[in-house]
């Protein structure tokens, strides 16, 4: 009998009880002009699955707040509260997955809430310049950003424009952002596979669990932003963009750097499997 058996392998420079993370979606819409994305629970499920993960990263489930089909003012107030309440040693890790609306009346990114109205988007949705003043109100020492929607791209710009309130906050900040699409590119979902994930948060999921090949035992944000917008491109779909100033930030340990045990006698396999970690592989 073969059998591969995986050995635990040492992140440096990431205290796993430290990395403090909110996952926000909405997937489901009362308004009938906004279809509901039923992928999107689907997102938030398997990164909150994968974070918790000791083979992954092994994040304490009481550091993960979920804020799923909630208000405008339930997910403001949800991400206020997560951001003031890290400290300066902290790493966050903000995450949004839902629709993204450009305004026709100031050409502006807003985020999707279960208020949204195509009618009145800029009163009953997040503007993406509100949402990241509430991220920099954070004292946390390295903040990572991603957003999974249409025209995410939309919150590169932000940061180069001198008018925003934002200016230069990258160039301050430790600071790692990554969208789904450019600003004026659509996100897209597997439309008959309601239990699976967007395509782009498919893609971060395959690579946090299963690793990639890079010759060392953690991988970086540099390294994952990398390897999910080749995947991306290869089946054709919207390339993500990033703005970084904390391209050494360490993100998680790297599940494909294994020590393999072929040929292992039968009577030796419960004892290498009580000290191993087996890596899980995500299946679309």
């Amino acid at each position: 009998m073969e059998t591969k058996i995986y050995k635990q392998v040492n992140v440096p420079n990431l205290d796993y009880t430290k990395l403090k993370v909110i996952l926000i979606g909405v997937s489901k819409y009362p308004d009938d002009q906004v279809s509901d994305v039923p992928n999107i629970k689907a997102n938030v499920n398997l990164l909150k699955r994968t974070l918790t993960n000791s083979s992954n990263f092994g994040v304490p489930s009481e550091n993960i707040f979920v804020s799923l089909n909630k208000t405008t003012n339930e997910i403001i107030n949800d991400l206020t509260s997560f951001v003031c309440e890290t400290e300066n040693d902290d790493t966050i890790l903000v995450y949004y997955s839902g629709h993204g609306f450009i305004s026709d009346y100031n050409s502006k990114l807003y985020l999707s809430t279960t208020d949204s109205n195509l009618d009145d988007i800029e009163s009953t949705s997040i503007s993406i310049e509100r949402f990241v003043e509430i991220i920099s109100l954070s004292n946390s020492n390295q903040k990572i950003v991603i957003l999974d929607s249409c025209y995410s791209g939309h919150i590169h710009n932000l940061f180069n424009n001198p008018e925003s309130s934002i200016y230069g906050l990258d160039k301050s900040e430790n600071l790692y952002v990554i969208s789904s699409s450019s600003g004026d590119e659509p996100s897209y979902y597997p439309l008959n596979s309601k239990n699976s994930p967007t395509y782009f948060t498919g893609e971060l999921i395959k690579v946090l669990q299963n690793g990639i090949e890079n010759g060392k035992s953690y991988i970086t944000l540099n390294q994952v932003y990398t390897s999910v917008k080749t995947s991306l491109k290869n089946q054709d779909l919207p390339s993500p963009q990033r703005t970084y100033n904390g391209n050494r930030i360490v993100i998680t340990r790297n599940n494909s750097v294994v020590e393999e045990f072929e040929n292992v006698p039968n009577s030796l396999v419960n004892i290498f499997t009580s000290i191993a970690v087996f890596v899980t592989s995500f299946s679309k």
